[in-house]
């Protein structure tokens, strides 16, 4: 039996991915805001023969044209085809396939995937960096922004759309600032907690601990609307348990949401949504 923290840890999946890089394939997340598509111009081939590039681009136009006209089992194909071509790293589609994607599942069918969602959830944090963040933005972007944690959430949220060192530094200013301005802790064990991924260390703790308290938070705030007290009668306990239940579920199907088109390379909602913003210029 597999404990959690075996399953954090990405133990199960700790050899493939070694052996990948034995072999020189690379598990780097592809930049979110870089296009997939590749030229189309021809190229000389010496041979007189079609040039593999061309066929690569053409072959994976077909998967994708197949997949938006229904067939379910394109979208199997287009993963495969699309790690190949080093479009898309094996660690987001990993990311794709521990948020519940039977594609990406087929490609991994020996994940040991556990039935508590929230667990699910807490192993495709800590795959990678640029998961965790999105991870994180999208599990408390139901709180309201307060004026002083703006600045830095919308950096952070820029930076995981199309990661670069200016965004980079522009997060890591915004957050600086956040943090000397927090007079109360408020933002530091807040929203700092979850947009400070983007430059801490400690990322794969952080990440973990930013669900369990956003859980917390929603669980707090759903007590409180029904004014119910955490006494020791059962049916309260019961009642307690339902509405931790209820909110795992919500934060689960509010990351997924997000976060699993974007590893899966079919669209970008976070990307979408940064460049829906109105122009500061």
């Amino acid at each position: 039996m597999l404990g959690l923290s075996d399953l954090v840890a990405g133990r199960v999946t700790a050899s493939r991915l070694r052996r990948r890089r034995a072999n020189g394939q690379t598990t780097t997340p592809t930049p979110i805001g870089a296009t997939t598509k590749r030229t189309t111009h021809k190229v000389a081939d010496p041979t007189g023969g079609v040039h593999p590039v061309l066929m690569a681009d053409e072959r994976l136009q077909q998967l994708r044209r197949a997949w938006d006209g229904g067939d379910r089992e394109a979208l199997v194909r287009l993963l495969r085809a699309r790690m190949r071509a080093g479009e898309l790293s094996e660690e987001r589609v990993l990311l794709a396939a521990w948020l519940e994607s039977r594609a990406a599942s087929v490609l991994f069918s020996d994940l040991p995937l556990p039935e508590s969602k929230l667990q699910r959830l807490h192993v495709a944090a800590g795959l990678g960096r640029l998961g965790s963040v999105r991870i994180g933005l999208a599990a408390v972007r139901a709180r309201t922004l307060t004026e002083l944690a703006a600045p830095a959430w919308l950096a952070a949220e820029a930076w995981a759309a199309s990661p670069c060192d200016a965004l980079k530094a522009d997060f890591d200013s915004a957050h600086a600032e956040a943090l000397a301005a927090d007079t109360t802790g408020v933002y530091k064990v807040g929203v700092g907690a979850v947009v400070g991924l983007v430059s801490s260390t400690a990322w794969k703790r952080e990440i973990s601990e930013a669900i369990e308290h956003q859980i917390r938070r929603e669980v707090a705030e759903e007590l409180y609307q029904s004014r119910h007290t955490t006494n020791t009668h059962p049916a309260q306990l019961d009642f307690v348990r339902r509405i931790q239940r209820q909110c795992e579920l919500r934060l689960y199907a509010r990351v997924r949401e997000e976060v699993l088109p974007w590893a899966l390379g079919l669209r970008d909602p976070l990307a979408e949504q940064v460049a829906a913003r109105p122009s500061t210029e």
